[in-house]
């Protein structure tokens, strides 16, 4: 969280400098000092050759019904003064134009090319920026956990406490799927445009979700009975591991389920289509996507009797990292009659998911001055434990759909949905084997079958909601 809280920070602090300087250059009067005479902005967008072309229909006999929409105005009409030459017109963006000039274009421009942001010419190269920023609500799968602690009434029998399948045992934590409630997070987009028309352009993209995280704290106080269950393949049937009891045993269990999402992209953008309303670009570029998993579970049981101790952990972590090329299209259908626009965005990427998965457990037992050590847990035993590595061929769609409305010249609010799916990822709680061989729980040793054993469990992962947020064109 603190890593998307200083990434969001340093993209907003730029945006809001930028945006600072295209509000002063917008005002339309370039430096005193300059000793040249005060100039206006041109819309961006509104190119040269465009406003040569009108200024040429203006002056020729047949102006008026060659003129388009919105453009049938003299440009000797404004204030009285005497229209301005072709010749006098720069040759691309970046040189300064003539205040009755910009004047006459700006008010002739038909609602629709008015979206465009009044940027000073003699910033070119900020002109070229966008920014978008998002707040994000969404949902996303969560990862598939085992029960993890179970309890039954205080006055079940001992061998019966907590095993799962009883009609008295009942489970406080685990036994479906987790961390899948609404998720906050942040999505920012910073583009530039690599030429004067904008049909080349270039974009960086950052998504982070917030992490999710599931906790669990309960104590002998709270419930007499408090037990940890696997299935013991010694006697092939259920069984549990009393951590407290009434009359024998006090303590407690803590446990905690987490997860944690980022996703970045680096693209070029090809327009491929442009028509009066409508525009299709042609996105290529690289993308990478983070996926990470925790699992812990620790338990504390002290003797009635002779105030011994154990003390024990598990932890199952995952992480997933994605590379791959990604190809998609990005639409804009955008009336020039109107402040609403629609975007729709679809892309697909092809690449790699190397998977990590760590399994590591302990158990430290105090006998008055005698400390234990031994390596192990309940469901992460020697059998088990350890660092496991995995790579396998893997696509990531997305699809997203946005309502924009033209707030500003230059800043649009985005309202809309989105979806990201990614296959064969290794999630933490889904690695757990439940089996376990009960002469391997500390301090062993193992007879028998290795049980709990490590297999790979891949499975699908999904994250979708709704997207708030502003569009800044420089």
């Amino acid at each position: 969280m603190k890593r998307l809280l200083t990434i969001s920070s340093l993209i907003i602090l730029f945006a809001f400098i930028c945006h600072e300087r295209s509000v002063l250059a917008a005002g339309g009067f370039t430096g005193v000092a300059s000793g040249k005479q005060p100039v206006k902005t041109i819309p961006y967008g509104y190119s040269t050759k465009r406003m040569q072309d009108e200024l040429k229909r203006q002056q020729s006999p047949v102006r008026a019904a060659s003129a388009p929409a919105g453009m049938a105005h003299s440009v000797s009409q404004v204030s009285g003064q005497t229209p301005l030459v072709t010749s006098e017109l720069p040759e691309s963006i970046g040189e300064e134009l003539p205040e009755t000039l910009v004047d006459e274009a700006w008010s002739t421009m038909p609602e629709g090319d008015q979206s465009y942001d009044l940027f000073a010419m003699r910033r070119p190269f900020l002109s070229r920026f966008w920014f978008r920023g998002q707040y994000l609500h969404w949902w996303a799968r969560g990862q598939q956990v085992v029960p993890l602690v179970t309890t039954s009434p205080d006055i079940t029998p001992i061998e019966e406490a907590g095993i799962l399948g009883r009609a008295t045992t009942t489970i406080l934590y685990g036994g479906e799927r987790m961390n899948s409630e609404n998720l906050p997070g942040m999505r920012f987009s910073l583009g530039y445009r690599l030429d004067t028309c904008g049909t080349s352009s270039i974009e960086a993209n950052y998504l982070g979700l917030g992490q999710s995280l599931s906790k669990f704290s309960a104590n002998s106080d709270q419930h007499g009975i408090l037990a940890r269950p696997f299935y013991n393949i010694a006697v092939g049937e259920q069984d549990a591991n009393r951590v407290t009891y009434p009359g024998e045993l006090t303590g407690s269990i803590d446990a905690e389920v987490t997860s944690d999402f980022h996703s970045f992209e680096l693209l070029i953008r090809r327009q491929i289509l442009c028509r009066s309303e409508l525009t299709l670009d042609f996105q290529y570029g690289w993308r990478t996507l983070q996926l990470d998993d925790g699992m812990l579970i620790r338990d504390n049981s002290v003797g009635v009797e002779n105030q011994s101790t154990i003390d024990s952990y598990d932890i199952f972590d995952s992480y997933n990292e994605f590379h791959g090329v990604e190809l998609g299209f990005s639409s804009i259908y955008a009336p020039s009659c109107y402040r609403w626009s629609f975007e729709m965005t679809m892309k697909l990427s092809l690449g790699t998911t190397s998977s990590k998965v760590l399994i590591d457990g302990q158990t430290v037992t105090r006998d008055e001055n005698i400390v234990v050590t031994t390596p192990g847990g309940l469901l992460a035993l020697p059998s088990n434990m350890g660092t496991y590595r995995q790579s396998n061929f893997s696509f990531v769609p997305e699809i997203g759909i946005n309502l924009r409305y033209q707030l500003r010249p230059n800043t649009q609010f985005v309202f809309g949905y989105s979806l990201i799916a990614w296959n064969g990822v290794a999630r933490a709680g889904e690695q757990v084997d439940f089996d376990v061989n009960p002469t391997q729980l500390p301090p062993g040793p193992l007879v028998g079958a290795a049980r709990p054993n490590f297999v790979w469990n891949r499975s699908d992962y999904w994250a979708q909601g709704l997207n708030f947020g502003l569009d800044v064109r420089y």
